[in-house]
């Protein structure tokens, strides 16, 4: 049996003497510290024929913000002429002119004197005004009137004009007729009501954001009303008559209702949405060990990888010119080595497969392909399968190797050189725990990205008619190697490398069990903080679109999108350059990051990895982002419960299903403005604890530019960026009002207790034996139950135990007339 001395019991004791008549119920205040792994525990005093009940606590649930009325998801609306170029009417026209006269545009020309109707332009189609020559103004673009329908009735909406912009292009808009007089407002590049789409928080997007030079931008309109039929009228123009070359490319409407702060229920017993812990991964680099990286970056990296998912062996572009056999001639940690990570870290290990060739040393510098032969590099990845889902599983060191394939696999391994501590072991020990075996398996990288990066003198890259018959070569390898793996295309998205998407999707007997995609944003060109702000609130746009790219693709090449998996393997809110500089130091980018986390598990990513070292690779510097990755690897759970938008706050509620505990994230994107929110939870489980932790600037005041700097950057080095915590247990949690300083991440940590406790008897072969039965943590599916007995409230003893899902627990000893016990319950994480 487990003994241990208990000092303080927490709250609930049952006391029991002899026959449990006689036994009396008590309480004992005294605070009893809560070891780790997380616990909860009732104490309770035994009373024969009676029933000590302790009342589940359920409170109402609303979330009030401080902010008054405000537009927040935009819905993006084409506009379509009634007609096309030959008086035929369109499907879903909703434009014409506003004068009432018969609307009826040119065809797909560049220039006319009229609006042209450029179908094959923009998303689905721009209407057009550019003069008929440099010297001829178009003579018939009267004011065009789009209406919006399908509104709420008489209900204020937000609204903007899209077009797009390239060089000395505008459009003029408004929201109310100018009778042809061209007196509404223009809009251009340098209109401060203009900003680029991606910038919007959309509910219904755009499809593409950019094309061709070209980028789709939103002029704001202001505020209008619904009519009483739902609709809303935007009035488009361009310039005036006198100019022939200033032109015009009209794309639609952005519209969002203005919403007022209200209350935001959240029943905290839903069941919620299942989500990959994996969105919180980490990508990792094979660095040769005599660099700082290894001992410094990838320690850190994988310390916040925990519980998640890795990227490995060799990542990124440097995949495509790696032979794990050999490891390039140079002393970098091996597969074996990524193998224990994925096993000491519980992380899944996602793998690189090269497609482009093996490299040697080139005598001018640098490296050069010398195999480039597609039937060279299935071999070299179907033994690497072998390799790692079946000679690591079967063999240990010392075993006696029978089969000649395994054997002739491990012989062409070559992990050790003279370099110090480059000795390797290809073959676990007999006494280590098994590692995990690979199911994702990343082929190539990028195929429109070359290696010059790496020095290859001979780097090429992939068309769409190279990409497909050499995935095709190395899938069927792998496949037929171990059929249980799963494989998938690297591709930066699915409108740069489309064709190489298309050319393996549209042949269906090529397997894409996932696709691997690097969904990199650009914040790190920012320095305004209004844009900044604007840029965090519209990351779900961004990664929606994305993701909407790639699943498009697939679906017009005849599969289903929704029975394939996705993975961001390089992610960064910033950019990939953005690395080590005070650009990813600074607490806008830890915002951005954990805005992505939640964005990409709300896409339902099966993984999402940063790129790359999210402390500084070489001193070891806590970036925010890594304090944020900290509290994601410990508090993010796997069940979204909620979700709530408002200005520019995002909230997220989470639960983890293994413990049941509760997580509320909030996120204010604002650079100098607080805020309030009044948060009330429905159907809260017994509260065990409550903390209160905020990711901010403990010096001063936190802005979006709240630093960690390393020592090599300007002002660094500095340490101003923390958690802090405030105990929130014993308050009522249901009815609080929580502060959110601008530019912060909050986080409410609520650890549920056992409920409701009942003591009874149980009859054990003639033999009285304490029982209790009581409330289960609820969506807590590895909590087990222990019942712990004292004599003298000082020293415990578990002596009976339940596993998760059951709710009673009995003393494995009989009832005893001379004895004093004290009871309690204690809810134990597996």
């Amino acid at each position: 049996m487990q003994r241990h001395n208990l000092a303080n019991p927490r709250k609930y004791c049952v006391k029991s003497r002899g026959e449990p008549a006689s036994a009396s119920i008590r309480r004992n205040l005294a605070p009893f510290e809560r070891p780790y792994p997380k616990n909860s525990m009732k104490y309770f005093h035994r009373k024969a024929a009676s029933f000590f009940n302790i009342a589940v606590l359920v409170f109402a649930s609303t979330l009030v913000f401080s902010q008054k009325s405000h537009a927040q998801f935009f819905d993006f609306v084409r506009a379509i002429p009634q007609n096309d170029s030959t008086g035929a009417p369109l499907a879903g026209g909703n434009t014409t002119f506003a004068d009432g006269s018969a609307f009826v545009p040119d065809t797909d020309v560049a220039r006319s004197s009229k609006w042209a109707w450029r179908s094959s332009q923009g998303i689905g189609g721009i209407l057009s005004s550019l003069g008929p020559t440099s010297s001829t103004p178009p003579s018939n673009t009267k004011e065009l009137v789009t209406t919006v329908s399908g509104l709420k009735p008489n209900t204020p909406y937000t609204v903007k004009v899209l077009y797009w912009e390239s060089s000395n292009w505008g459009v003029r808009a408004g929201l109310t007729y100018a009778n042809g007089t061209r007196t509404n407002a223009w809009f251009d590049t340098n209109s401060t009501a203009v900003v680029s789409a991606d910038l919007l928080p959309w509910k219904t997007l755009p499809s593409i954001w950019s094309e061709s030079g070209r980028t789709l931008y939103a002029g704001s309109l202001g505020t209008a009303t619904a009519n009483a039929n739902g609709q809303v009228k935007v009035f488009v123009h361009d310039l005036p008559s006198a100019d022939s070359n200033t032109r015009t490319w009209y794309q639609g409407v952005a519209i969002a209702e203005v919403i007022a702060a209200a209350p935001h229920v959240v029943d905290t017993a839903s069941a919620g949405t299942h989500f990959s812990r994996g969105v919180h991964a980490q990508a990792l680099a094979d660095i040769t060990i005599d660099r700082g990286e290894y001992w410094v970056g990838i320690p850190k990296a994988l310390e916040v990888a925990r519980g998640a998912a890795i990227r490995g062996v060799a990542t990124g572009i440097a995949a495509e010119l790696y032979d794990w056999r050999v490891r390039n001639g140079q002393a970098r940690p091996p597969t074996l080595q990524f193998l224990r990570y994925s096993r000491d870290f519980d992380a899944e290990l996602f793998m690189g497969v090269n497609m482009r060739g093996f490299v040697q040393p080139n005598p001018a510098g640098g490296f050069l392909y010398y195999d480039t032969n597609a039937t060279s590099l299935a071999t070299a990845a179907a033994d690497w399968v072998r390799y790692v889902n079946h000679i690591v599983p079967t063999y240990r060191q010392g075993d006696s190797i029978t089969n000649s394939r395994d054997a002739a696999i491990l012989n062409s391994l070559t992990w050790s050189s003279t370099v110090p501590g480059d000795s390797f072991d290809t073959l676990l020990n007999s006494a280590e725990p098994a590692v995990p075996q690979v199911k994702y398996w990343e082929i190539g990288n990028e195929p429109t990205v070359g290696t010059t990066a790496y020095n290859v003198s001979n780097s090429y890259t992939l068309t769409a008619t190279i990409y497909y018959p050499r995935y095709k070569a190395i899938t069927q390898a792998m496949k037929a190697e171990n059929p249980n793996v799963k494989v998938g295309p690297t591709i930066i998205d699915g409108s740069r490398e489309g064709s190489q998407l298309t050319s393996i999707a549209s042949d269906l007997s090529c397997p894409i069990d996932f696709v691997a995609y690097h969904p990199y944003e650009r914040m790190g060109q920012l320095t305004d903080p209004t844009q900044l702000t604007r840029y965090l609130g519209s990351v779900w746009s961004r990664q929606s679109q994305f993701l909407n790219g790639i699943k498009q693709v697939l679906s017009d090449n005849g599969r289903d999108p929704s029975a394939t998996e996705y993975a961001a393997t390089e992610v960064n809110v910033s950019y990939w350059d953005t690395n080590d500089t005070e650009k990813e130091a600074r607490m806008a980018h830890a915002l951005g990051t954990v805005e992505t986390v939640f964005t990409h598990a709300r896409l339902g990513l099966v993984a999402s990895h940063y790129w790359i070292w999210p402390a500084h690779r070489y001193d070891g510097t806590e970036y925010p982002s890594f304090k944020a990755f900290q509290n994601l690897r410990d508090h993010m759970g796997d069940t979204l419960v909620s979700t709530y938008a408002f200005q520019d706050i995002r909230l997220y509620i989470t639960r983890d299903s293994r413990t049941g505990e509760l997580a509320v994230w909030i996120l204010n994107f604002s650079n100098d403005q607080d805020s309030t929110v009044q948060l009330k939870l429905q159907n809260l489980p017994t509260v065990q604890s409550a903390t209160l932790l905020r990711l901010q600037d403990v010096t001063a005041k936190t802005t979006l530019f709240s630093s960690n700097l390393a020592s090599d950057m300007p002002g660094g080095p500095s340490a101003h960026v923390d958690w802090t915590s405030t105990d929130m247990t014993g308050q009522n949690v249901s009815d609080m009002s929580l502060n959110l300083p601008a530019a912060t991440i909050s986080l409410l940590v609520i650890e549920p207790g056992v409920g409701s406790l009942k003591p009874t008897f149980v009859d054990q072969t003639g033999e009285k034996h304490f029982g209790v039965t009581f409330e289960g943590l609820p969506h807590a599916s590895d909590v087990r139950y222990n019942l712990w007995s004292s004599d003298d409230l000082v020293t415990w003893e578990v002596v009976g135990e339940a596993e998760p899902g059951e709710v009673s627990i009995t003393d494995n000893r009989p009832a005893n007339a001379s004895t004093h016990r004290f009871y309690r319950v204690e809810a134990v994480n597996q």
